[in-house]
C-alpha cells in the first residue's frame, strides 16, 4: 500500500465519520436555537438544518465512493406532491404564490436527506449513525432544558 493510498483511505474514513456526525447534529442543533424572528419564527432553525445537511453531503465528497440505490416510493411520492401543488398553483388555488417554491425547496431537502440516509445504509454505518443520533438527541434535550432555565 502506497503512502498516497493510505492518506486517501484515512481521509475517506474521517470524512465518512464527519458526514455521520453532521447528520446527527441535524437532530439536535436546530432545536437549540433560541432566536425566533417574525414573520417566519423557524427560519433560523430551518436554515441551520439546511446548512448541516449541505455540510454533511459536502463531507461525502471525500468519502470512499459507494453505489447508492434510491428506491422509488419516496421520490415518486414527492414528485406527485409537487405535481399536485403545481396544478393547484396553475389553477389559482394556492393562497400565496411562494407556497409552490417552498414546497419544491422542502422536496429537494427531503431528497438530499434521503440520499444521505441511503448512503449510510449502503456503507453499513447504521449502528454508528444511530449511536451518534441518539447521543445528539439526548444532548440536545439536556441543553434545550438548560437554555430554558437561563
Amino acid at each position: 500500500m502506497t503512502p498516497i493510498s493510505r492518506i486517501r483511505d484515512g481521509v475517506g474514513h474521517v470524512s465518512a465519520r464527519a458526514a455521520v456526525l453532521l447528520a446527527a447534529f441535524l437532530f439536535a442543533l436546530p432545536f437549540l436555537n433560541p432566536i425566533r424572528r417574525l414573520p417566519l419564527p423557524t427560519f433560523d432553525s430551518e436554515c441551520l438544518a439546511a446548512l448541516l445537511l449541505a455540510a454533511s453531503l459536502a463531507a461525502l465528497l471525500f468519502a470512499p465512493s459507494t453505489k447508492v440505490r434510491m428506491n422509488w416510493p419516496l421520490p415518486a411520492l414527492l414528485a406527485a406532491m409537487v405535481a399536485l401543488a403545481a396544478y393547484q398553483y396553475l389553477a389559482g388555488q394556492l393562497d400565496y404564490s411562494y407556497r409552490l417554491t417552498t414546497l419544491v425547496l422542502a422536496v429537494v431537502g427531503m431528497l438530499m436527506a434521503y440520499g444521505l440516509g441511503r448512503w449510510i445504509v449502503e456503507r453499513s454505518l447504521v449502528p454508528t449513525a444511530m449511536h451518534a443520533i441518539c447521543i445528539a438527541i439526548v444532548a440536545g434535550g439536556v441543553l434545550s432544558h438548560a437554555v430554558q432555565w437561563m
